[in-house]
């Protein structure tokens, strides 16, 4: 909502100022002499005809243009870049980043900045004024009842919320050494000195999955990798601040940022990160007195830790069992997302749709459709979050009956309905046979039980959990904790571009598609979830998959699933939904689960047990998967 609302503002006032400046312009054709003072600026607003008063002589004219079209053109560039700054939040929150935390906050951050006028930063502070101060957090509060630092602890952030820094770069990125491309605010200066440059070096080889010529990324170190994604913009902050009020530092605490962008299986191979992951979590165990090590991982960051798990098995078989207490999955995307499958086949989601035609256009002038996708199809680790299962999963497991299909075509389209197994071969026709053999030889959507030897050969399913079973680690608890109670795309509803691009697929989302009744809405199909992952993906491994005598669990490892209501609170207090918000990305600031996690942290994982809020263990019941 508030990456819309951002993007129509940019909009308003740019077409605000264009309007101005046109009149202004008309007024100065019809009388050149005409003074640029505050009184004629209002007189041309109401009426751009009026005639203009007095004269001047032919020098003084001449120097008031100049120094009016100097005004108009440092008045144009202001309205541009903010309106490329409010693109670049629209584009942060699409790609499951968060949004400022609240309006006390929006105003530090803008206050440090040139780019907003006068008069509405004194408009923001004004509204602050009225906002209610947050809860205290909870750890300082347990921190009070005497609990402290127990377990040492890993941090491992998702998609997006590991800042990327350039390590060498085209002639176009300038002499900007280890300056961020992705997070931070040197993403925006080059952002706003070239879009394009910027996308380029964002992009990996589509043909490989790997670094283009002349281009290197490499992921940010330490906490600040993914505290902030942007000045204000936090995701890890608040859990960071929490550990710390009980005694977490730099000594029993540690964050491993990773190129989001990349396959898992080259991460180890161009980066090597999971040799650096176990390096991390040994001198934790060995630097804290023996402690096992409880790993916090937050959505797709559940994905690369599970992929982890499997390949320190192979390289030193024990390992899990010696050095991991509990592992804590915060929206843990392990069977994956329906918005990889739009992001991929068009470049849209539930973040485009929504939005109003002359927001959307604004948007689609800046990062189009096709770039988007291209985009998209380029990053070979998005693709880690393909939907798992097949149709046995994503009907069976739905709640939506009447809308059992991934992907529908509006009746003019004369096209088949999709499933997620009928996918397949569309995402060959859209993104090319290249893009589908990266697929297949990176990952194994496949089901069913791999035998240890077979795991052998199969690194590509590592981070399957319906084909690689969990290490044998009995003593090790598994949390499953998600926000529940938002609802979240499940589906899409295509129709024909009228005017595709060359080499775009033929078809965009039906914004024109609704129906309550079968929970469409601007021909996205919604179901519940926590905004981004639906609950099947949330949920199904520690309702069922995981659960009793499964084989995907031989070590009979504690399974616990953690639900937490969502319960935003007013725009007015936080824009962020507050401390009872169980959004996909701002449940990072959610109380109840923070204590959660201290209580886990502080070797008191007892006292967190199980609780379902949703109709998980029905639906899971339903899918038709034996383990």
């Amino acid at each position: 909502a508030v990456s819309r609302a951002a993007v129509l503002a940019g909009c308003t006032f740019t077409q605000m100022g264009a309007g101005r400046a046109r009149r202004r312009s008309g007024g100065q054709a019809r009388s050149a002499g005409e003074p640029e003072t505050a009184a004629a600026d209002a007189d041309a607003d109401v009426d751009a005809g009026r005639a203009a008063q007095g004269s001047r002589d032919a020098s003084t004219q001449t120097t008031e243009t100049k120094g009016s079209h100097r005004r108009r053109r440092c008045s144009c560039c202001r309205r541009c870049m903010f309106l490329v700054m409010t693109f670049l939040v629209f584009f942060t929150a699409a790609m499951l980043a968060p949004v400022p935390q609240s309006v006390t906050e929006i105003v530090n951050t803008a206050a440090n900045t040139t780019l907003l006028p006068a008069a509405l930063l004194d408009m923001m502070n004004n509204v602050s004024a009225f906002v209610q101060p947050e809860a205290r957090l909870p750890g300082y509060l347990l921190a009070e009842e005497g609990v402290k630092a127990y377990h040492p602890v890993q941090l491992i952030p998702g998609i997006v919320s590991t800042g990327l820094e350039l390590w060498q770069g085209l002639d176009c990125a300038g002499a900007e050494f280890r300056t961020n491309i992705w997070g931070t605010a040197s993403m925006l200066r080059h952002f706003l000195r070239n879009p394009e440059c910027w996308l380029r070096h964002l992009m990996l080889n589509h043909t490989t999955w790997q670094d283009p010529d002349g281009i290197k990324l490499r992921a940010s170190s330490g906490f600040g990798a993914a505290d902030n994604v942007l000045p204000g913009f936090w995701v890890w902050a608040r859990i960071l601040e929490n550990l710390a009020a009980i005694g977490y530092d730099t000594n029993n605490m540690h964050l491993m940022g990773y190129d989001w962008r990349l396959p898992v299986m080259h991460s180890e191979e161009r980066d090597k990160l999971f040799s650096r992951l176990m390096l991390s979590i040994e001198s934790l165990y060995e630097l804290n007195s023996k402690r096992k090590v409880v790993v916090i991982a937050h959505s797709m960051g559940s994905n690369v830790f599970f992929y982890f798990m499997q390949w320190a098995e192979q390289t030193k078989a024990g390992w899990t069992h010696k050095y991991i207490q509990a592992s804590i999955n915060i929206g843990g995307s392990f069977l994956g997302v329906p918005k990889t499958i739009s992001s991929i086949l068009s470049g849209e989601m539930k973040d485009t749709a929504d939005l109003a035609p002359p927001a959307a256009y604004v948007v689609d002038r800046v990062l189009s459709r096709f770039q988007r996708a291209r985009l998209f199809r380029s990053l070979g680790g998005l693709a880690i979050m393909l939907p798992l299962g097949g149709n046995a999963m994503w009907q069976a497991g739905s709640d939506n009956v009447t809308r059992p299909h991934m992907v529908s075509f509006s009746p003019d389209s004369g096209d088949r309905n999709l499933t997620v197994e009928g996918l397949h071969a569309t995402l060959e026709e859209v993104a090319g046979k290249e893009y589908i053999g990266l697929v297949d030889q990176h990952y194994d959507l496949g089901v069913g039980v791999l035998s240890a030897a077979e795991l052998r050969e199969k690194p590509n399913a590592w981070f399957n959990p319906l084909r690689s079973p969990l290490p044998h680690a009995p003593d090790m608890t598994m949390y499953c904790m998600y926000g529940v109670g938002k609802l979240t795309e499940t589906g899409y509803v295509y129709r024909r571009n009228p005017a595709p691009v060359d080499g775009e697929w033929p078809y965009v989302l039906d914004a024109a598609a609704s129906d309550e009744s079968q929970g469409l809405y601007n021909g996205v199909v919604l179901g519940p979830g926590d905004g981004t992952v639906p609950l099947i993906s949330l949920g199904y491994m520690c309702a069922k998959g995981w659960s009793g005598d499964s084989a995907l669990n031989p070590g009979k490892m504690r399974v616990v699933t953690r639900e937490h209501q969502h319960n935003p609170s007013s725009v007015f207090a936080s824009l962020r939904g507050g401390p009872e918000t169980a959004d996909h990305v701002d449940i990072m600031g959610n109380h109840e689960m923070a204590r959660d996690i201290l209580l886990v942290a502080a070797g008191r994982g007892e006292e967190v047990g199980e609780r379902v809020l949703s109709n998980i263990r029905e639906l899971a019941a339903k899918v038709p998967l034996n383990h």
